[in-house]
């Protein structure tokens, strides 16, 4: 549990630092149905991983419908 506790507070100190850098992501495409701009997946990650990088932080996806809070924290303590 005290593990638990201190990959949080690393985690969430690290998250904070990099989400003080970004900037809002300037829109880089148009819809033409909904005749708006959006900025893309694409232009979010341009955006965020070299702050996240810097911070020893890393963007992942899970599948849908797991928990996998228990098997990161195991691969954390590998490491």
């Amino acid at each position: 549990m005290e593990y638990e506790k201190t990959v949080n507070e690393a985690l969430f100190g690290a998250l904070v630092k990099a989400i003080a850098e970004t900037q809002n992501v300037v829109a880089d495409a148009q819809n033409p149905f909904h005749k708006n701009s959006y900025a893309t997946l694409g232009a979010h990650l341009n955006a965020i991983k070299p702050i996240f990088a810097k911070h020893g932080l890393a963007i992942i996806q899970f599948p849908i419908g797991g928990s996998y809070k228990d098997d990161l924290l195991n691969r954390i303590k590998m490491v």
